[in-house]
Order: structure tokens, then C-alpha cells, then sequence
């Protein structure tokens, strides 16, 4: 998961160099772009509390049952 962050994060930082969306001063202040990690790893988590939400209230079963 260490690497794969590494790639995702060395793939972000180079897609802002090639479309020079690093950082834009506007009005005497710095304004950082973000690429399209940041949104797409908040909707994945987004996506993935759902998820776990709708698996957990609907399809688990309960452990102490087969106890």
C-alpha cells in the first residue's frame, strides 16, 4: 500500500508539471491546485463507507448465532 501510494503521489505531482498546475498566484496569494488524486481518493472513500454501510446492516450476519 506504501508503494502504491508512492505511485499514485509521484503520478499526481507529474501530471501538475506537465499542465503547470502546481501553484497560481492570484492577489498576492498563493493558491495550490489539486490534481485528480485528491478528489477521486475522497469519493473513493466516500464510496467505500457506503459500502461497508450497506453490507454491514444488511447482508452480515451475526457471529454469536453460531457460537
Amino acid at each position: 500500500m506504501l508503494a502504491t501510494g508512492a505511485g499514485l503521489a509521484w503520478l499526481n505531482d507529474l501530471y501538475l508539471r506537465v499542465t503547470g498546475g502546481r501553484t497560481v498566484i492570484s492577489r498576492n496569494t498563493e493558491i495550490r491546485r489539486r490534481g485528480p488524486l485528491e478528489p477521486l481518493l475522497i469519493a473513493t472513500l466516500v464510496l467505500a463507507l457506503c459500502a461497508f454501510t450497506v453490507w454491514f446492516f444488511a447482508f452480515a450476519e451475526n457471529p454469536a448465532v453460531f457460537a
